[in-house]
């Protein structure tokens, strides 16, 4: 779902396992809506490494 998230916001593809590796600072730098953002930041900290 965040794949699908990130293609609407950013049109690029990203893998879950790259969602898994980001930190708050580069979803902050990403210049997402602040829901978006904050879904990706859930889900990297949520996800098993």
């Amino acid at each position: 779902m965040i794949e699908n998230i990130m293609a609407r916001q950013q049109a690029v593809k990203i893998t879950s396992n790259v969602i898994k590796r980001m930190t708050a600072e580069i979803v902050d730098r990403m210049g997402l809506p602040e829901d978006v953002g904050l879904a990706v930041q859930i889900s990297s900290r949520s996800s098993p490494p």
